[in-house]
């Protein structure tokens, strides 16, 4: 398959020509006060985790770039957290980059990321397929001598995914979380001075990849929290946090992350023991563990549209949109038996927590997107080439849809009126204080 057969394809050309009509027709784009020389507007971008639907994600951005967006801030768990970490990596800030993303991911054997043997191919056959409970049973029970002999901990290693991850960056020059960074904060000068003129702070990029740290039961973001974690955080190579993030429990092998750093000297110590204990980073107020088993993000948080909230009750410079891979609470979940309801309480549990902040926010809701993919499997490693293109059409409509309707002037003017109600600055006082209360002293257990 070439980018073509997908942006060529006849629906998704309609598509972008009725976008581009509107916009005409409306006064032009309008969904940012961050602009460079060339017309370019900027945004933040979050984006949802699921499975091997990421190539939805692709035809999102790739609406979005086509009309001259860009973007600053990029954030994004499981499959989220690859485009999020593409987007980064393969071009710098003003580019349009997702054609680039779609012609690393058309062509993968997904089938080989499935790296955990005969049995593993099986089950995961077996799941994506129309399968009875008796064959779902027989071909998990295959298993079971890797879990309890060989006290295997997921059916598939995660091996292969992190080596083609890893040479994906390779291939454009990112080998160290230095360097990304390096590269996402290739922003025109012309807009940084103007930005720090207007708003008094300097425009900074950040990436945010979300893990679930099951050994401190901590939502781990990367990179900003890479020190508690590695004691090289720069030179760690960000293919590290995509594979954490993706790392779906039993399915993958958990990234294991040993030799946390705890200091040598009595003051390095003290330090290190502070960032764990920040009510900002991990809030882990017990001892800094050996090592850490690092899995999907999505267990945690799913879809962080909060991670780049800017508080204070004002409003922003720029939106940060995003992005889900599916419709939400609005179809009745089946009870019917023992596995139902073990599936429907793990994702009840996952997306509450997402579901919460965007209730307590809620003009968070303008600038949220959900592209409709229900009917693709996401566990389909075996994914036909019909549906790739179908996903990233699904992902173009999701866009145009999105653009026609987003308000940027009236966004800021419902930000100016709601007040911040997830850290304001009296709950953060309060909230340190607690901290500094329950704290061991040093020496203590």
């Amino acid at each position: 398959m070439s980018t073509t057969d997908f942006t060529t394809c006849a629906d998704v050309v309609r598509e972008i020509n009725s976008l581009q009509l509107h916009l005409k027709n409306t006064g032009g784009l309008n969904v940012s006060d961050v602009r460079d020389a060339a017309g370019h507007q900027y945004v933040d971008l979050v984006q949802e985790g699921g499975g091997v639907l990421g190539i939805a994600l692709v035809g999102f951005t790739y609406v979005l770039e086509e009309v001259g967006i860009r973007f600053i801030n990029l954030g994004g768990t499981s499959a989220g957290s690859i485009n999020t970490a593409l987007l980064g990596v393969v071009g710098e800030p003003h580019e349009a980059k997702s054609c680039r993303i779609l012609e690393e991911l058309i062509n993968v054997d997904l089938m080989a990321f499935v790296d955990g043997g005969d049995d593993a191919i099986d089950l995961v056959n077996t799941i994506s397929g129309d399968a009875s409970v008796f064959e779902l049973i027989t071909s998990g029970l295959r298993q079971v001598d890797d879990f309890l002999i060989r006290k295997e901990l997921g059916v598939n290693r995660g091996e292969v995914f992190l080596k083609w991850l890893k040479a994906v960056f390779e291939r454009y020059d990112i080998r160290t979380t230095a360097a990304l960074m390096e590269r996402m904060n290739i922003i025109p000068e012309q807009l940084k001075q103007e930005f720090e003129d207007k708003y008094g702070r300097r425009l900074k990029a950040r990436l945010s990849i979300i893990a679930s740290d099951l050994t401190t039961q901590t939502k781990a973001e990367f990179p900003r929290m890479s020190d508690l974690y590695f004691a090289d955080p720069e030179n760690v190579n960000p293919a590290y946090y995509v594979r954490a993030s993706t790392s779906i429990p039993l399915f993958f092998d958990p990234l294991i992350v040993e030799c946390i750093p705890k200091g040598n000297t009595e003051e390095e110590k003290k330090a290190q023991v502070e960032k764990w204990q920040d009510i900002n980073s991990a809030f882990h107020l017990g001892e800094i563990p050996d090592k850490v088993y690092l899995v999907d993000g999505g267990v945690m948080s799913n879809f962080p549209i909060d991670v780049f909230h800017l508080k204070g009750g004002k409003a922003p410079s720029r939106p940060t949109f995003g992005v889900k891979l599916g419709v939400d609470r609005r179809s009745l979940r089946k009870n019917n038996s023992i596995f139902q309801i073990a599936w429907n309480s793990f994702t009840a549990a996952q997306q509450m927590r997402d579901h919460d902040v965007i209730l307590k926010n809620q003009d968070y809701i303008r600038l949220i997107s959900n592209i409709n993919v229900e009917d693709i499997d996401w566990i389909n490693f075996s994914l036909p080439a019909a549906d790739k293109v179908k996903l990233f059409k699904m992902g173009v409509t999701a866009a145009c849809d999105f653009l026609k309707k987003f308000d940027w002037e009236g966004y800021k003017q419902l930000r100016e009126k709601v007040s911040d109600v997830v850290v304001p600055y009296e709950r953060e006082v309060e909230a340190t204080a607690y901290t500094a209360s329950i704290r061991p002293a040093a020496g203590g257990e």
